[in-house]
């Protein structure tokens, strides 16, 4: 608890600071304060992090355990434009197909592909 004071003190004092901003993200996720997670990931976006394509994933990883799938989609694909080797963001894009394609009857979208375990991407 001592850091999460310690985080939301750096946020009061720097409100631009997206490093603590993702941080507090990050924990607010795993507390299971999912619509938390989703704004403080947006404000450490908002921040121009250096690690833009880990923002984007954070945020997507918020908005899947929301349950919005299109959305979060859109934040991953931000993420494998900006780094298209993020492993990160490779395995949220798979789990998004994996389950959009369970709920769909097991087809594989024509976009999504899996060849010699990576995924490629048809635009």
């Amino acid at each position: 608890m001592p850091r999460k004071m310690a985080l939301k003190r750096v946020v009061s004092v720097d409100p631009f600071d997206g490093q603590a901003h993702s941080v507090l993200g990050r924990m607010a996720l795993t507390g299971g304060d999912t619509p938390e997670a989703i704004r403080l990931f947006r404000v450490a976006l908002a921040a121009k992090p250096l690690d833009k394509a880990g923002a984007h994933a954070d945020l997507a990883e918020a908005l899947l355990k929301a349950g919005q799938r299109d959305e979060a989609r859109k934040q991953v694909m931000e993420a494998l434009m900006i780094a298209p080797t993020f492993s990160r963001a490779q395995d949220l894009l798979l789990k998004l197909s994996v389950q959009r394609n369970t709920r769909d009857g097991g087809r594989l979208a024509p976009r999504d592909t899996l060849f010699a375990g990576q995924l490629v991407f048809w635009f």
